[in-house]
């Protein structure tokens, strides 16, 4: 099954100076956060308590659930390091794969400050994983993080949504985009190729994104406007639906506002006492390299991921990141007696991490169908990799009760072996793991692809039912309404037809971004 991915917003950290190099990286799980720094211990216990301080603030102001974020690791990297990954200088990336997060952020040490990197990939990781690209416009999606990112932490409080001085600044001193032109514009305009424009384009959004939040302008009629945007309405027809005033009317406000006083929210928010589940780590050469490979991978940098993953395995060949990464990238290069021999490898441990299991039964799968397909010759056959695969996904769910790629591979693997009896064992705890996370997509589109190739229609219908409503975008919503509506015929013919003029249930599309 393919997941859906959200593409995270690359944004330069304005007025961000370089980062000091710094030697050593140190690791750090705090509840669902783990973190990855280029610096010290503390800087690593800092960056993951205050995102989750700052996730719980978040769901306060914008309504969100503070039980349903995913798991999300964050990658701070020194500034050198991110302008070669990302491409720009100071730049932070997310991505939601719909199961977890990633971020990936420069430790610039400007004006932002050495956290803002990571704050700002974590809020809009946050963001994506409720939904943002389906519920939200660019626009707003790229000015959430921008507010929230300059976010101060006291012991038993927050102080967040103030001024940015850099957007402040652009705002001030350029001249804002109408309204009726801002709103209209998308991700991929290429109007927003230009440097000033698409620097006026983010200063914007944070002012536009702040009056609504921290100022209280119109905040109900912009709810409106986006809930009209989500179900299909043009840009205009969802202003008109949602204003009494004019696009104009609008303009004039926030010339007017940028002299005004302002607002910001101040949230209780006490300090965590609670000692450690455990003490960061300093994380030794071949873990550094084995990670940087995995950030390299995520960016579609595979000739470096490569590269660092030898390096790392030449050092510590049963390093578990590092073989997952070479399977992994050599999988998506094509090149499956490679991704194979990695996997087979990995295999051999005695101890693999429940993460690690259910990455290595999705290689395992994706393998089994290259077999199936005459496009890979292996040592062992696809019934042998699935019962692999099988046996992970198991194991990974008995440690982690909330892997949720996992419960849809398992649904995925029944689905396509047309395994009655499999599907039906799994269906009570995938469903009550899927109305633990009531908006997981990937898991519903799963448990209805599973329950159609089983042939049971009701539940077919009811998880179709969930991924439509919790789709990620148009395209997705389309495709499983589409689903929905041959599911439907289907089960009409099947009504009145014989078995043999019936006998293919309908095909499930998975979910795209």
């Amino acid at each position: 099954m393919t997941p859906v991915r959200h593409r995270g917003l690359a944004l330069l950290l304005f007025m961000a100076g370089p980062a000091a190099a710094a030697t050593d990286y140190w690791t750090y799980q705090y509840k669902s956060i783990d973190v990855t720094v280029a610096g010290s211990s503390g800087y690593a216990q800092q960056v993951a308590r205050n995102a989750d301080r700052l996730g719980t603030a978040l769901a306060q102001i914008l309504g969100l659930k503070d039980d349903a974020r995913l798991p999300t690791h964050i990658y701070v990297l020194p500034d050198e390091d991110i302008t070669a990954v990302l491409g720009s200088s100071g730049s932070s990336n997310y991505e939601s794969s719909g199961y977890d997060a990633t971020v990936i952020a420069s430790r610039g040490e400007g004006s932002g400050g050495s956290y803002w990197g990571a704050y700002f990939g974590y809020v809009g990781s946050v963001l994506a994983g409720e939904g943002g690209a389906a519920r939200y416009p660019y626009w707003f999606r790229l000015g959430v993080p921008e507010v929230f990112a300059a976010t101060e932490f006291d012991h038993d409080r927050i102080r967040t949504g103030g001024i940015s001085p850099a957007y402040a600044l652009t705002v001030a001193s350029g001249t804002l985009i109408p309204l009726r032109t801002f709103l209209a514009m998308q991700e991929q305009d290429p109007q927003l190729k230009s440097g000033a424009l698409s620097e006026m384009y983010a200063a914007e959004s944070w002012y536009l994104t702040r009056e609504i939040l921290s100022e209280s302008r119109y905040r109900n009629e912009f709810s409106h406007y986006f809930a009209l945007l989500r179900e299909g309405s043009s840009e205009r027809a969802a202003f008109a639906a949602s204003f009494k005033v004019s696009y104009e009317d609008l303009d004039r406000m926030l010339r007017d506002d940028r002299s005004a006083r302002v607002h910001l929210f101040l949230l209780p928010s006490p300090v965590d006492t609670s000692p450690d589940a455990a003490p960061p780590r300093k994380l030794a050469p071949p873990e550094v390299q084995a990670r940087l490979a995995l950030v390299n991978l995520k960016v579609g940098r595979r000739a470096e991921a490569l590269q660092l993953a030898g390096n790392a395995l030449r050092a510590d060949p049963a390093n578990e990141r590092a073989l997952l990464v070479a399977a992994e990238a050599q999988l998506e290069q094509g090149n499956y007696p490679a991704s194979f021999a990695a996997v087979d490898e990995l295999s051999r441990s005695a101890q693999l991490s429940p993460d690690a299991m259910a990455e290595g039964a999705a290689i395992l799968t994706v393998l089994a169908s290259a077999v199936t397909g005459g496009d890979a010759a292996l040592p062992v056959d696809a019934a042998t990799l699935l019962r692999f695969a099988q046996r992970y996904y198991q194991a990974a769910i008995a440690a982690n009760s909330e892997d949720l790629r996992s419960w849809a591979g398992l649904a995925g693997l029944y689905g396509a072996q047309r395994d009655s009896a499999a599907a039906r064992s799994l269906l009570p705890e995938a469903s009550q793991a899927l109305a633990r996370h009531p908006g997981n997509v990937n898991l519903a589109y799963a448990l209805a692809h599973m329950c159609a190739q089983t042939q049971q229609w009701d539940c077919a219908q009811q998880f179709a039912g969930s991924w439509r409503e919790n789709a990620q975008n148009e395209a997705n919503r389309t495709a499983a309404a589409a689903f929905e509506s041959r599911l439907s015929a289907y089960r009409r013919r099947l009504a009145s037809a014989a078995p043999a003029e019936a006998s293919t249930p309908p095909a499930a599309e998975p979910p795209r971004n």
